[in-house]
């Protein structure tokens, strides 16, 4: 709407990230700044992970030269560093992670269940600090996977995610995360969400999903690739913060 479709290159000054795939990246509309967080370098190797978060500033292209700045935090970094998922809460500049490939007992190819929290997400405002708000394997929480599809609802303060892989193959459930910010005096609280309707087939690789936080949907885009050959569905997640869910 509006007019022609455009794709523009930007030129960003500054040191840019190093190439990578598998990394997570959310947009800070407040001020116009992409964080991107994690990765891979493309080489095969699960132990070849980026700990970094980068920003954009300016990174719709609009009202200044988009520039990249690397950010120094302290505490952490999540374990899941390849294929894990990314949320942002704008109103708080808090950037939340979950699950993906990492370092775990000396394993750098072990998938996390693990939940961290960046302050100042955006470079603003103090110091980045991760903080660790579910603990790896905690009890109550989702199996551990990689490649899932997550978002945040800020009215609620809730994570939801589906799907992903884990260990055995591609998976089909979904789980709320409750305060998943970490702030307030309430811990984080993982919780199963139980289906009406049909629900997507277990799906393993390259999930994604957006918010409709209008009419309190979920649209998430399920796949699978490589050998298990092109596998595509698209589907409506209603109500994905609480009871009387519903998949169509």
């Amino acid at each position: 709407m509006g007019g022609t479709p455009t794709l523009t290159l930007l030129s960003p000054t500054g040191t840019p990230p190093r190439p990578r795939q598998g990394h997570q990246a959310v947009y800070d509309p407040n001020t116009n700044s992409m964080i991107v967080w994690g990765g891979q370098d493309g080489g095969g190797s699960f132990c070849d992970t980026f700990s970094e978060v980068w920003v954009l500033h300016n990174a719709n292209g609009l009202g200044g030269i988009p520039n990249w700045t690397q950010l120094l935090f302290t505490g952490g970094p999540p374990a899941g560093q390849y294929f894990s998922t990314a949320v942002y809460d704008s109103s708080n500049n808090i950037l939340i992670v979950f699950g993906g490939f990492g370092l775990v007992g000396g394993n750098c190819s072990a998938l996390t269940n693990a939940v961290w929290a960046l302050s100042h997400a955006n470079g603003i405002g103090g110091t980045q600090v991760w903080t660790n708000l579910t603990a790896q394997d905690a009890a109550g929480s989702p199996a551990n996977r990689a490649q899932q599809a997550a978002v945040y609802r800020p009215s609620t303060n809730r994570m939801t995610i589906s799907g992903g892989s884990d260990s055995n193959g591609g998976l089909n459930d979904t789980w709320v995360l409750s305060n998943a910010n970490g702030l307030g005096v309430t811990p984080p609280v993982w919780k199963q969400l139980q289906f009406t309707g049909n629900i997507p087939g277990p799906s393993s690789r390259w999930n994604a999903g957006v918010i409709d936080t209008v009419n309190n949907l979920t649209i998430m885009s399920f796949g699978t690739g490589n050998s298990d050959g092109p596998q595509w569905g698209t589907w409506i997640l209603t109500n994905p913060s609480g009871s009387s869910t519903t998949a169509r």
